[in-house]
């Protein structure tokens, strides 16, 4: 039960909470725009005719080898119109996505969480005034962590390409470029700004991956379901038939539709794909009319944090990736080290997760409730 009241808050309290805070210090409480890459010293300076060879090498590099071929103001302006249709799309998906979660969790019955673990006697009226409550408390969750990590992946994106230039310093030889002192200083200032203003948040999320991981694994490991001490809504011995196809579907479709790709391929399409297969589960839902099984959904506190977390791990390969490959055999091993813990820990989160998932379909499977 201490588990499960504690993922509850955590996810919903904690965890929210310090994303806001560490957002806020760092993008809210320094004008927004103005403190990112792209709209810095640093923009100004990579757009001088003279320095066209490293904006090429940057994109060749970190990008896309066509565009690399273009002038530089064609490749700015690719960067510029590329970067704010993605950012627009992660916001716009995060919005539906906060929509169409919350009346699925509405539909099957986990914002009455409370009142069917404790068998709370309320009227009619304040049992429907609280459901709303918590219906509402998800929705702004959601979606305010939604909009939060569009722009954090944004900037993270942006501080790619910068670091970039940085990288170039080091290595010119093997890029064939020289950058100036002066891009190199500004690219430096520009790196070490962002990653003093989103350093807590990211050491944050690199704990709740090991925290996350720990609690999936225990509890699998242990046979005990993560939704210890709360019972369902109502006896049926059919209820993992409907829970089991509802979180598959569920969790693919929220990893795709938070999908984040820091390249020329960009991501709208998988994030759209996702939130159309989160709407059609809906549409299922509301057709099928299954049992009320939210008190068995403490797998989707998990799951939901989980995925962003994934997609920031894949950032950081990408880009430990991309230098990889531009620098020579010798200097690869740091790159090459990073790389492997990143990968380790995504994998990590995708083992926990399917472990958690068949230990609770397995234990619904072989234990039915009932709440008389």
């Amino acid at each position: 039960m201490f588990v499960t009241v504690f993922l509850y808050f955590f996810t919903r309290g904690l965890l929210p909470l310090i994303i806001v805070w560490a957002f806020s210090s760092a993008v809210v409480n320094n004008l927004g725009f103005q403190t990112s890459s792209l709209g810095s010293d640093f923009l100004k300076a990579i757009s001088r005719k003279e320095n066209e060879p490293v904006l090429q090498a940057v994109a060749r590099t970190f990008w896309d080898v066509g565009l690399a071929k273009k002038t530089y103001s064609t490749i700015l302006k690719t960067f510029t119109q590329h970067l704010a249709k993605e950012l627009g799309v992660m916001c716009v998906t995060s919005a539906l996505e906060a929509v169409i979660i919350t009346l699925m969790l509405v539909q099957v019955g986990a914002t009455r969480i409370a009142l069917d673990t404790y068998s709370i006697p309320l009227g009619g009226v304040l049992e429907v005034v609280i459901e709303s409550l918590d219906a509402l408390s998800y929705f702004a969750l959601i979606l305010t962590i939604g909009i939060i990590c569009s722009f954090f992946s944004h900037e993270a994106t942006m501080n790619c390409l910068v670091a970039g230039a940085v990288a170039l310093e080091d290595h010119a030889d093997s890029f064939s470029v020289q950058p100036s002192k002066e891009l190199i200083t500004l690219a430096k200032s520009t790196v070490n700004n962002f990653n003093n203003r989103w350093s807590i948040i990211e050491i944050f999320l690199f704990l709740s991956v090991q925290l996350y991981t720990l609690i999936l694994v225990f509890f699998a490991g242990a046979g005990l379901p993560l939704s210890c001490g709360v019972t369902a809504h109502m006896y049926t011995e059919k209820m993992h038939l409907y829970w089991f196809p509802f979180v598959i579907i569920f969790s693919v479709g929220h990893f795709l539709s938070t999908c984040v790709w820091p390249s020329a391929h960009g991501a709208s399409e998988y994030r759209v794909i996702g939130v159309l297969l989160e709407a059609f589960l809906l549409v299922i839902v509301y057709i099928v009319q299954p049992p009320l099984f939210g008190s068995f959904l403490q797998i989707l506190f998990v799951v939901m944090p989980a995925a962003y977390l994934f997609w920031y791990l894949w950032m950081k390969v990408h880009y430990e990736n991309s230098v990889r490959s531009a620098k020579p055999e010798e200097w690869r091993q740091q790159h090459q080290r990073n790389m492997g813990i990143y990968i380790c820990l995504m994998a990590q989160l995708i083992v926990a997760i399917i472990l958690s998932i068949i230990s609770e379909y397995s234990i619904m499977r072989v234990k039915p409730v009932y709440v008389g």
